[in-house]
């Protein structure tokens, strides 16, 4: 009887077992129910959601791993081992496994891994990086001598690394995932001179009278700064890798004339804006983070600041082949 081979992945939220013959497993929530009294596992993974909500005062919910990092090595163990057991039986011999782990764990971290694995059953136990494994999982071709990127997001983490024959040359983590994109969704209703825009969730909203805004986005391209309008784009709610997508296009202003986009984008010119936030939302007022809780209101006020210049200063009209010619000048 041949040893079985399987791979999992341990992350934030969820655990991922697979092999290569069968294909997925089997895929639980990352988390444990505990007895408050005795800390005694009592279920694990979806059982462990349930029994926490049948008795509320007897149990609490555990989550054994966290961004990549083993938190209650002994609680993991016992959950792996039973989802081991579910995944593939009762086997005689011992499985061989590969784990995906983050790219910057330090070697405690990495040794927690394998101890919790190997408490779990595993006969050995081998760790890949987990770009390394998302570049097998997609087909890439390591054979080719070519630099190739992956990124891979996860609920906590996301990790962009350039792999060359199959070794990861370069990486980059970045501790922001799925769990914070959707934090950032936010709940409230959006009326624009009155009538109600939007009245669930949105991932983001952006009002102008300009058409740039921080970092050179053109979000508004049809924006005008002279006509007291103010402009609106408001993004729907949409999955990360949507997003990730569409963040050229919007970035140059193109993300309501190209026919591939999404149609996930709202855009209205109103006088007053109103925004009703359901719960303290963090907003970027000219580079400051406000938080804000309630209603809302913006509006565009005519003549709203004043400029006063001394006689000596008066505009001086600008000849537009003059200024043609000096921009010809200064290019070369």
């Amino acid at each position: 009887m041949l040893r079985k081979g399987i791979g999992i992945d341990i992350g934030t939220t969820q655990i991922s077992i697979c092999t290569i013959e069968g294909g997925l497993l089997l895929k639980e929530p990352n988390v444990a129910a505990l007895e408050i009294d005795s800390d005694r596992v009592v279920a694990v993974g979806q059982e462990a959601l349930q029994a926490v909500k049948e008795a509320p005062a007897h149990l609490q919910l555990c989550w054994p791993a966290w961004d990549g990092v083993v938190k209650y090595a002994g609680v993991l163990s016992v959950m792996l081992r039973t989802f081991l057991r579910r995944a593939l039986g009762h086997t005689l011999l011992r499985p061989q496994v590969m784990v995906s782990i983050p790219c910057d764990l330090t070697e405690t971290q990495i040794n927690a891994v394998e101890d919790a694995m190997l408490a779990a059953g595993a006969a050995r136990v081998h760790l890949l990086e987990a770009p390394l494994c998302a570049a097998l999982g997609v087909g890439l071709d390591f054979s080719v001598p070519v630099g190739q990127m992956l990124v891979h997001i996860g609920a906590t983490r996301t990790e962009a690394a350039v792999i060359f024959l199959g070794d990861m040359v370069a990486h980059k983590t970045a501790h922001v995932g799925g769990v914070q994109f959707d934090t950032a969704i936010v709940n409230g209703k959006i009326y624009a001179d009155g009538k109600l825009q939007k009245g669930d969730k949105f991932q983001a909203c952006v009002f102008a009278n300009g058409r740039y805004y921080g970092g050179g986005y053109f979000a508004a391209p049809a924006a005008e700064q002279n006509d007291g309008i103010i402009d609106c784009c408001i993004i729907d709610k949409i999955p990360l890798t949507t997003f990730l997508k569409i963040l050229g296009d919007y970035k140059a202003g193109k993300h309501l004339t190209n026919p591939k986009i999404p149609k996930v984008f709202a855009y209205r010119k109103a006088k007053t804006v109103e925004i009703f936030f359901e719960r303290p939302t963090d907003i970027s007022v000219d580079g400051e983070i406000e938080r804000i809780k309630g209603k809302l209101t913006i509006s565009s006020v005519h003549n709203a600041v004043t400029l006063a210049t001394p006689k000596a200063c008066q505009p001086i009209p600008v000849d537009t082949e003059v200024m043609k010619s000096a921009h010809r000048f200064n290019k070369r």
